[in-house]
């Protein structure tokens, strides 16, 4: 496993349109991601909050990405006075498979990121709260959150060591009926088959296939030892 380095925050996604900036502030100060079947917080991935609304398209409230612990704190402004708006909010936070340098697809046809959405707490009428740990209740999908800790701890290593600030490399997982894993150059995606999906050198070793694509000139690689 790559060494723990001190964080470099990722950039936040786009704040959305939808995002609410009126008066009452509301923070998570002690949230976390955790994927408990490995025992370690999620490391980047995006979170977003958002105020349940049967009459309209739910608002985007806050986004934000989970540190190297899992861990993540967000706030928005709340007015519950504007147009349509009940005058608390129904919170949910929403948990996506991606960040700037680092997305985990569903190895389909769409390339659909995985995604997971908390309870909902409705009418929160305070300023604090603390949705607690959460992990998904899949099991079966934890690899994919694994998968996107390790990419993104390869990332921060190649930044913080060597100084490359490489760009976004998506994997896609898990490839169906295969063994192994490989990079494909052209799109700058990995493919992880099921039987190295915990498999952090693995992981490791592809990510270096991305490096050498952006920053190295190849001769293609010969796995050919005999």
């Amino acid at each position: 496993m790559l060494p723990h380095v001190s964080d470099v925050v990722l950039p936040p996604p786009p704040a959305s349109a939808d995002t609410q900036d009126v008066p009452g502030v509301w923070r998570c100060p002690k949230c976390k991601l955790r994927l408990l079947a490995k025992t370690i917080g999620a490391d980047g991935v995006t979170v977003r909050v958002y105020d349940e609304d049967d009459l309209t398209v739910d608002p985007l409230l806050a986004s934000g990405i989970t540190d190297s612990n899992g861990d993540y704190d967000v706030s928005f402004t709340w007015d519950g006075s504007c147009f349509l708006c009940e005058s608390d909010p129904d919170i949910y936070v929403e948990w996506e498979s991606e960040n700037t340098k680092v997305e985990v697809e569903e190895a389909t046809t769409f390339e659909t990121n995985y995604r997971w959405e908390s309870g909902t707490t409705s009418n929160f009428s305070g300023t604090d709260l603390d949705k607690g740990t959460s992990t998904p209740a899949d099991e079966s999908l934890h690899p994919a959150l694994h998968i996107l800790t390790d990419l993104t701890r390869n990332w921060r290593w190649y930044l913080n060591n060597e100084g490359y600030d490489l760009s976004q490399v998506d994997a896609q997982w898990p490839e169906p009926d295969c063994a192994g894993a490989w990079y494909d150059p052209g799109p700058n995606e990995m493919h992880i088959c099921t039987d190295r999906e915990w498999r952090e050198d693995t992981h490791a070793h592809q990510y270096g296939h991305h490096w050498m694509n952006i920053e190295a000139a190849s001769n293609g690689s010969d796995y050919c030892n005999g």
